[in-house]
């Protein structure tokens, strides 16, 4: 399938590694349907069902869609597995063009699109379901500052310096912590959760400004994964 920026885009996103499941479909700037679900298991039992479920309401078929997005953590092990086996094979079947996104670049600019007069740096604080977190350090517009690390919130001190404003699933980590940046107000802290469909907006931008090879499904791992190996039963 090729597209080009004059055409009507039919895009799908979900996301499996941060914020439990969610799902949305999008025609241009106008959404047709999402779905959000706070599971942070189980989701391979129901994301293909529900995706298809979206798409049929709105009267489409997976063969109609003209994009596709997901997110390519860090995140959750499996959730991230999850996502990028489901978008390697919709790519594969699809032959439409499917973006990896990684999840601190979708939760920066979904806030910026919901607040374009932003004016500090953006630190996005992802859970890592430990006392750690993944963070990544953005400029006021979006653009990424620092790779994105595996640290705990005391430790963030070394990572930036001065004002920022600190946003994600993982800012309860920094509400308790009692890290001196934060007592000294280097950086605010803000509740925000980025909805599925600005995923698909993310994805069609990206596309339309020919940027769709700089977004490989590609996982994005900070840390190995907590694994451990199976004991031995006794005979």
């Amino acid at each position: 399938m090729i597209l080009d920026s004059k055409m009507i885009m039919l895009t799908l996103g979900f996301e499996t590694a941060n914020f439990g499941a969610s799902i949305a479909l999008v025609k241009d700037n106008k959404e047709l349907g999402s779905k959000i679900f706070n599971q942070s298991y189980g989701q391979a039992g129901f994301l293909v069902p529900e995706l298809h479920q979206l798409v049929r309401e709105n009267g489409y078929s997976l063969q109609d869609i003209d994009l596709f997005a997901t997110t390519t953590g860090p995140g959750s092990f499996t959730g991230v597995r999850l996502g990028l086996s489901l978008a390697r094979t919709l790519k594969l079947a699809s032959h439409a063009p499917v973006l990896g996104i990684p999840s601190p670049f979708w939760v920066a600019h979904s806030f910026l699109k919901n607040h374009p007069s932003n004016a500090l740096p953006l630190l996005i604080c992802l859970e890592a379901r430990r006392d750690d977190l993944y963070c990544q350090l953005f400029s006021a517009s979006g653009v990424p500052v620092q790779d994105c690390i595996n640290c705990l919130p005391e430790n963030l001190e070394s990572y930036f310096s001065g004002p920022c404003l600190a946003i994600g699933n993982g800012i309860e980590h920094l509400k308790k912590s009692d890290q001196k940046n934060n007592s000294k107000n280097i950086f605010q802290i803000k509740d925000f959760q980025p909805l599925p469909r600005s995923l698909c907006f993310l994805a069609q931008d990206l596309f339309i400004k020919g940027q769709e090879n700089n977004f490989p499904l590609n996982p994005l791992y900070i840390r190995d994964p907590d694994i451990s190996t199976p004991k031995k039963l006794p005979l």
